[in-house]
């Protein structure tokens, strides 16, 4: 037990997190599709979108947690899964959405950023929640 919750709490618990921040995220990149007055700028459309990139994610995190499990901050082959996961999220953006590479990269980095702040901000309440 860590933390004195129980694996299957924990699990749920992220479970729980999990499915939060994809209709979060994908209400992000509905918001982002509007501020770049793209064609279609449905929540159907932008969900399709989210699930693949968090789909790529688990993913990555699980390959780069049996490549190198190792808990050091700066991890080179993190960094790579990170590059080739967004490098697929911007390509998917472009071929769903119908762009050019430059507004793809603007959509992506928009949601990105967005996305990871609020994200932040979300896990770091719920720390200092489950710790207190």
């Amino acid at each position: 037990m860590a933390l004195g919750i129980s694996t299957r709490t924990l699990i749920f618990f992220i479970l729980i997190i999990t499915l939060f921040l994809y209709f979060l995220f994908s209400l992000i990149l509905m918001f982002v599709t509007k501020l770049f007055k793209l064609k279609d700028t449905t929540y159907k459309t932008a969900m399709k979108v989210t699930l693949f990139v968090i789909i790529l994610s688990f993913i990555s995190g699980l390959l780069q947690y049996f490549i190198n499990p190792s808990p050091f901050v700066f991890d080179p082959i993190g960094f790579l899964f990170l590059f080739i996961v967004g490098f697929l999220a911007i390509w998917l953006v472009k071929k769903q959405y119908f762009l050019d590479w430059g507004k793809a990269v603007g959509v992506g980095v928009i949601w990105y950023v967005i996305s990871t702040f609020i994200s932040g901000i979300i896990l770091f309440i719920l720390t200092f929640t489950i710790l207190s």
